[in-house]
């Protein structure tokens, strides 16, 4: 990813772990994070926020997911469920509930989640290329159970079924839960 950042004269790019942030207390008035809160130790990450962020700052967090349906065809979420969600579950991940209990004994207040669906417009190719960025497929290949070009090939051959040229609507949905920090955790 560090790799792929763009070059630009007034962004800064740093390296850390979320539980362990590398920037000195309330730095922030605002913190964000993208798709990645459940693979945290989220007591670890939120006590982080907490302390790089200033008094009355916020944290933003959102996540984007496939909620395995195609708007034009409804038999699309049972080849998703009975057959890609089976051989290639979901690996494990942090499923803590944000609660305003949980947030704020990490010194915030918590408004949320704000959902809306979202759905995207793609092409089998653009679906097939979205399936291999999947952290069911990749822990696979990383396993050594699966090569990633045999997983190409299976998943463009299942869902080609679905598609007569053009785009398919995929259905997503977008939670934002927003925090504000009240009080210095610890």
């Amino acid at each position: 990813m560090m790799a792929q950042a763009p070059k630009l004269p007034n962004v800064a790019y740093h390296l850390g772990k979320a539980e362990a942030l590398p920037f000195p207390e309330n730095t922030f008035d605002l913190v964000t994070v993208g798709l990645a809160f459940h693979w945290f130790d989220q007591e670890k990450f939120l006590d982080e926020a907490n302390r790089v962020l200033k008094p009355g700052g916020l944290l933003a967090i959102y996540n984007n997911y496939f909620i395995s349906e195609m708007r034009e065809r409804e038999d699309f979420s049972h080849w998703v469920r009975g057959q890609f969600l089976k051989r290639y579950m979901t690996p494990p991940r942090g499923r803590k509930k944000l609660t305003a209990t949980f947030a704020n004994a990490h010194g915030f207040d918590l408004s949320g989640p704000e959902g809306f669906p979202n759905d995207t417009p793609m092409t089998h190719e653009e679906l097939a290329g979205y399936f291999l960025t999947q952290s069911n497929v990749i822990s696979k290949v990383e396993e050594g159970s699966e090569k990633i070009e045999d997983v190409e090939q299976w998943v463009t051959e299942g869902t080609r079924p679905f598609f007569d040229g053009g785009k398919r609507t995929m259905r997503f949905q977008c939670d934002i839960w927003y925090l504000k920090k009240v009080k210095a955790s610890g």
